[in-house]
């Protein structure tokens, strides 16, 4: 179990884009989370810890994507505590794309950038050393999204809560396919709610070619070939 200390440097940034979110929310809808506190807590704090799990790799520079980043979380964060990291946010959704590129106007973030893509149109680059991803879907879909995108040895790491006993299992049956060893476990806590970082190297090149069809891996998913 890890906890993050908050920089003082960057608190004036995150307040600023909780700021912004909070302003723009009420006109775009682009958080479920209505008060500002709470945006603050769940994206800020909760991104700190994959932020900071980011921060302890070796490698100084690191290509790093937020899968569906919806209003910028982690990738935000991310971006801030990790200036030497290149950070790109991807989402379908275009006013929140919109949201991203307007915080990273304001906060002046020049590692970071967003797409307005569905991930499956990104194609197979294999140039990423990171794939993160929160709350976005189950982690056998996940598995299949991030391969592609991923170099060997690169990591995709997702942000859950604690019962997800299916999800690990769904994502065993598939992993090895993928290209993936079995996943390292990072537990957290957050204002005494217990989570974890769910953490699949990729090591081998997948079996299968990737990626599929726009919509397959959700709707006609790997694990129901099994």
């Amino acid at each position: 179990m890890f906890h993050v200390k908050q920089i003082k440097n960057n608190d004036t940034l995150f307040k600023k884009t909780i700021d912004l979110l909070f302003q723009e929310n009420h006109h775009h809808n682009l958080s479920g989370i209505k008060d500002w506190q709470g945006m603050y807590e769940q994206h800020i704090l909760d991104s700190q810890f994959l932020s900071k799990f980011i921060l302890q790799t070796e490698k100084s520079e690191l290509l790093v994507l937020d899968l569906g980043s919806g209003a910028g979380f982690p990738g935000l964060v991310i971006a801030i505590e990790n200036p030497n990291k290149k950070v790109i946010m991807i989402d379908s959704n275009k006013k929140k794309t919109d949201f991203i590129n307007l915080a990273l106007a304001s906060l002046n973030l020049p590692n970071a950038s967003s797409l307005n893509k569905r991930i499956e149109e990104l194609g197979c680059p294999q140039n990423a050393d990171l794939v993160c991803a929160k709350a976005l879907t189950s982690l056998d879909v996940l598995l299949e999204y991030a391969s592609p995108l991923l170099k060997l040895n690169g990591i995709l790491v997702a942000m859950k809560s604690l019962d997800i006993e299916q999800e690990l299992a769904d994502a065993a049956l598939v992993a090895e396919l993928l290209g993936f060893e079995e996943p390292t476990i990072v537990p957290y806590s957050l204002f005494q709610r217990n989570r974890q970082l769910v953490v699949f190297k990729k090591t081998k090149k997948a079996k299968i070619e990737l990626p599929r069809n726009s919509g397959e891996a959700k709707n006609k998913p790997l694990r129901s070939k099994k």
